[in-house]
């Protein structure tokens, strides 16, 4: 159902979008580069370029940009709290140099087995815990309500349109842009998926890109990041927020540990534990 759905969207958007490749120069400017440091540069370029050079002041220009640029930081820190550290690591992400291609012996299949073998051993230490459900009942899925249009909507307007494609090639342009018009073969689709109690296969799979840090050579120096499809996370969403809910109303997490959990839970951090 779920392959059929992404098939049938992908054939679509093929046959009714021309495709066109086109370099596009990026228009984001940063934030600390307001109207007054603007027209300052467009001043100094002009100044720079006519008679008047002796009027080019390039330190003064650059001085008041570097002065905006500290400000900008000083409010992102002093800003971000505990429940909220978003903005200051966004702009951590943004400014820091993009990675570069790493030239390595290590095939794909040698990164892809060590990346398992990751799985294995942590999980060979871990203990079964006494209580195991065998199969899911309907009764553990009692705590999550139906799928609407209007979960749906909330849930894809939260994902980020800068989120990478994962390997169903259905983007998040994609979706955001066909989203009206294929809302209601999607709610109809979770709702079955929740009823049947049987996730799709197809959305399990993801996209691995090895991060290198260390000897090039060496495959525990890779840092796997999975990208799964983008369609697959709205359905995550709504069970997350159903299983955070219930946990919290029902106090099934014994107390203690409850605050000491803050990994995976909105608005905590590592600091929480600490304090």
């Amino acid at each position: 159902m779920a392959k059929s759905f992404n098939d049938l969207l992908l054939k679509a958007s093929s046959e009714l979008v021309s495709a066109k490749s086109r370099y596009v120069k990026s228009k984001i400017l940063p934030p600390w580069l307001d109207d007054e440091a603007r027209q300052n540069l467009s001043l100094r370029d002009q100044l720079k370029r006519s008679k008047h050079w002796w009027e080019y002041k390039r330190h003064y220009v650059n001085n008041m940009i570097r002065n905006k640029k500290r400000n900008h930081i000083e409010s992102l820190v002093k800003s971000s709290t505990n429940t909220n550290t978003k903005p200051i690591w966004d702009f951590l992400n943004v400014s820091k140099p993009k990675s570069k291609e790493i030239d390595t012996d290590l095939s794909y299949d040698a990164l892809n087995d060590h990346f398992l073998s990751i799985a294995k051993s942590l999980t060979s230490h871990l203990k079964r815990p006494a209580r195991v459900y065998e199969e899911i009942t309907p009764n553990l899925l009692s705590c999550v309500s139906e799928f609407t249009h209007l979960d749906l909507i909330a849930y894809l307007k939260d994902i980020p349109s800068s989120k990478a494609t994962g390997v169903d090639n259905i983007s998040i342009k994609m979706l955001k842009q066909t989203f009206p018009f294929v809302v209601e073969p999607i709610c109809t689709m979770f709702n079955k998926i929740l009823r049947q109690r049987e996730f799709p296969e197809s959305w399990k799979i993801a996209r691995v890109s090895p991060i290198f840090k260390g000897d090039k050579n060496d495959p525990s120096n890779y840092r796997p990041i999975s990208v799964l499809p983008i369609i697959s996370k709205l359905f995550e969403k709504h069970i997350n927020i159903a299983l955070q809910t219930h946990l919290t109303e029902k106090k099934i997490v014994h107390h203690l540990q409850y605050h000491l959990q803050c990994g995976f839970r909105g608005n905590h951090s590592c600091s929480d534990v600490v304090h």
